[in-house]
């Protein structure tokens, strides 16, 4: 008792206004948390996912916002996905009927253009991570589920699973996009660096409890594939990241040349009714055409690039707006406890009076 009345001697004793310091400045630090926490959420790095719906629209998905053009790369439309009610992180995006289906962590939704609308379709489970793909011919859609290792086929209208792989049968290592062919369904095996195959007859469902066959062994990890024009296929990959990763084209099950993507982040591949392959990039915030062997042309127009530009711009101050907001809540936290202190106060008395209640 006489250390602690020792240690104390010469401190004034907590009152009424030191409290109050402390919790006006402490109500401000909370505030300023608040404001962090929704700057946050308003930062958007880049594009995220890259699809080409039936009408030839390129539908270009950001974190926040999505943008669609023509086939020629102009603006026709953006909306924030916010206003759509489109909640979740964004995963992915393929073409649906008139329009796309977008998948995020928290749900799937068909999108309209003219104007942007979306709704949301029954989905039986969330998911952490995956990729879609559509099937007009069969109206399917293949959901990937790379955390479980697993691939869904689902009724288009009401996301009822119809089928579903087996690890017995087809044992996947980190799935990523699926795409459908006439009489297939293709998925990249990122983590086995293949790609694989469910074939089925014509008339007949594709069953995905049964072995699936590999077509292609890649170099490097496949993320995404696209048919090439010579029956071949390109095929975006990496190493344990998608970050630096580069588009290779594959004849006969060999690569061929490796096609130089001109971006630093390349995380989607779209190709257009015109057989354009179009190559999103997110820190990159642009869209590369990459036919012909070199690093494209920039599809988007320049209005639509200003459009976009603007965008991820507004983006950066919100991301300014965080950090600003972060540190000023630290100091927010921390100066009244600084100036109580220098005014003499004893804040070992709030220390004490806690552990004795304790």
């Amino acid at each position: 008792m006489n250390g602690k009345t020792s240690a104390a001697r010469g401190k004034r004793p907590l009152d009424a206004r030191a409290y109050l310091i402390v919790g006006i400045a402490w109500l401000a630090a909370a505030a300023l948390l608040g404001v962090r926490f929704w700057a946050s959420g308003r930062i958007d790095p880049g594009f995220l996912a890259l699809t080409v719906d039936a009408q030839d629209r390129v539908w270009a998905i950001a974190k926040n916002q999505v943008f669609v053009t023509d086939g020629d790369g102009a603006l026709l439309e953006s909306a924030a996905l916010e206003e759509l009610k489109v909640s979740g992180v964004v995963l992915d995006a393929t073409s649906l009927g008139d329009g796309i289906a977008l998948l995020t962590r928290e749900q799937l939704v068909k999108c309209s253009a003219a104007p942007v609308a979306c709704r949301r379709i029954p989905l039986e489970e969330e998911i952490q991570d995956g990729k879609i793909a559509y099937s007009a011919a069969r109206d399917e859609l293949a959901l990937v589920d790379n955390g479980r290792d697993i691939v869904h086929l689902l009724d288009a209208v009401t996301g009822k699973r119809k089928s579903s792989s087996i690890e017995a049968t087809t044992p996947l290592n980190r799935p990523n996009k699926p795409i459908f062919t006439s009489a297939a369904l293709v998925v990249a095996n990122t983590g086995g660096h293949a790609l694989l195959k469910w074939s089925s007859r014509p008339g007949t469902p594709i069953d995905l409890s049964t072995a699936a066959t590999q077509i292609l062994r890649t170099k490097a990890q496949p993320y995404y594939a696209v048919p090439d024009r010579d029956g071949g296929w390109l095929v975006l990959e990496s190493g344990s990241m998608l970050a630096n990763g580069s588009v290779a084209r594959y004849g006969n099950g060999k690569t061929s040349s490796t096609v130089p993507t001109g971006l630093n982040d390349p995380v989607s591949l779209a190709t257009t009714s015109r057989g354009a392959v179009l190559l999103a990039g997110l820190d990159d915030r642009a869209i590369r055409i990459m036919n012909d062997g070199a690093p494209g042309r920039t599809f988007l127009r320049p209005d639509a690039a200003a459009t976009v530009e603007r965008h991820f711009s507004a983006g950066e101050s919100f991301g300014k707006t965080s950090f600003m907001a972060g540190v000023a809540a630290a100091i927010s936290f921390l100066a009244p406890l600084l100036l109580l202190t220098l005014l003499g106060y004893n804040l070992n008395q709030a220390v004490g009076a806690r552990a004795g209640s304790d």
